[in-house]
Order: C-alpha cells, then sequence, then structure tokens
C-alpha cells in the first residue's frame, strides 16, 4: 500500500509541476483531502474537488485537465492488460474476445491519449480549443503510463498476495484472472465508499470459472479495498486539518 501512494503522489507533484505549483506547502494537504474526497464521493469528481480547493481558482481548470490526462493513464493501463488477460484466457471462459477487435482499438486508445488533442483542436468551438492547448503544453505523458504500469503491478501483487493468504495456489492463470478482475473493477461506474460490494460481486463471479471456493476470495478483495482505500482515507485524516478555507 505505501508504494502504490508513493507513485501515486509522485503523479501528483509532476501535475503540480506543470502548472507551476512545485513548491505549494498545501499540496501535500491537497493530495490528503483528495485521497478522502475520492472515497466518500461516488466519482472521481471528487478527487478533484477534495484537491482544487486548495488552489487559484485560475488554475483549477488546468489542475483538472492535467489530472484527467494521469487518470486516463491509469484507466488505460487497466483496460490494455484486462483485455490482454481475456484474450489469453479466452479457452477458459465463456465469453470469448476477438484478437482482431482488440488490437486496433488499444491502437487506438494509445493514439487518442498520445495525439487526441490535434484531433479537437479541428473542433471550432472555443472552449474546446483551450482545452487542447493546455493538453498540448502537457509533458508527462510518458511518465503518467509509466507510474501507472507501476502501480498496476503493485496491485495485482497485491491482490496475488491477498489471495495467497487466505489459501489460494497463485498460479500464471490465477494472476490473469486477477487482471480480468481489475478489467471489469475499473469499467464498472464508481459508488461511494471506494465500489465496496461492488469489488467482491465482480471477484467472485469472475473466479466462479476456477473452481476456486467463494469465501476466500471475498476475504481476499476485502482485505485489498481495506488496506488500500479505507486504511489509506483513514491515514489522510491525520493530514487535513480544519480550516475556514
Amino acid at each position: 500500500m505505501p508504494i502504490n501512494w508513493f507513485f501515486e503522489w509522485y503523479k501528483w507533484k509532476l501535475i503540480l509541476q506543470n502548472i507551476d505549483e512545485g513548491d505549494n506547502p498545501v499540496n501535500f494537504k491537497a493530495f490528503a483531502s483528495g485521497i478522502i474526497a475520492s472515497f466518500l464521493t461516488p466519482s472521481l469528481s471528487g478527487n478533484f474537488l477534495g484537491r482544487m480547493l486548495y488552489y487559484e481558482k485560475t488554475k483549477r481548470w488546468k489542475i483538472t485537465i492535467q489530472s484527467t490526462i494521469a487518470n486516463f493513464s491509469q484507466f488505460l493501463v487497466a483496460l490494455f492488460m484486462g483485455l490482454f488477460s481475456w484474450i489469453l484466457l479466452n479457452d477458459s471462459l465463456p465469453f470469448k474476445l476477438n484478437n482482431y477487435i482488440f488490437i486496433p482499438f488499444s491502437i487506438s486508445l494509445f493514439l487518442l491519449y498520445f495525439f487526441g488533442e490535434r484531433l479537437a483542436k479541428r473542433i471550432p468551438i472555443n472552449q474546446i480549443q483551450l482545452v487542447a492547448n493546455q493538453i498540448e503544453k502537457e509533458n508527462s505523458r510518458l511518465s503518467f503510463l509509466v507510474i501507472s504500469g507501476i502501480r498496476y503491478v503493485v496491485f495485482v501483487a497485491q491482490y496475488a498476495l491477498a489471495l495467497k493468504a487466505f489459501g489460494i495456489e497463485i498460479t500464471i492463470e490465477i494472476i490473469n484472472f486477477i487482471m480480468l478482475v481489475f478489467l471489469f473493477i475499473t469499467l464498472t461506474p464508481s459508488l461511494f465508499f471506494g465500489k465496496i460490494m461492488v469489488r467482491e460481486s465482480i471477484a467472485v463471479a469472475i473466479f466462479a470459472v476456477t473452481g476456486i471456493e467463494t469465501i476466500p476470495v471475498i476475504f481476499a478483495s476485502f482485505s485489498t479495498w481495506f488496506f488500500n482505500l479505507f486504511l489509506t482515507a483513514v491515514i489522510a485524516l491525520f493530514f487535513v486539518k480544519k480550516s475556514n478555507q
């Protein structure tokens, strides 16, 4: 869990450097506030709100754009790896995934991530072009993608360790099923309290194909939720003091 949040903090520092707020003393408090807000609200908008309130109004929209790119990088990694694991598990799953759909779809998303602003600039709407110009100045997209990849490895390793702690033998196939779980968790609309119960339901449904018992999967999924989301939010409370802001 500390490794995971260290890299999320590093990603947040990159966002602040891109808007010239790298030395602001409220940066860590804003980061902790975003953790709490994202846990309590039903969408990523809570993360933006929790962080942006600490900065000037003129910079909030820039933070939103930068954070959206950073979050999209995490989504992109989870989607790509999840679909790749789906292909590897095709023979074990009732629903098959066509390789010829996966390849062009993945390429299109990566092109959108790195060059999407060029397409947006062709749209004759001032607000869209303003956003596109801001995105064009952004130079951390590759770094965001690398950091997101490292965090994804941490997520998968943590989930595998949780399964092992509850008596499940870890194999390459189990690792692929874990990545499939993260795919569907990522695609599921966010709910209050970090998708509690939704995560467990998805994990049980997917691991049912492997014949693994339900109870170890529920405990493994719940424990990763507890450490990554609940415990982290509780710790973040100690860094967010009440103020008139």
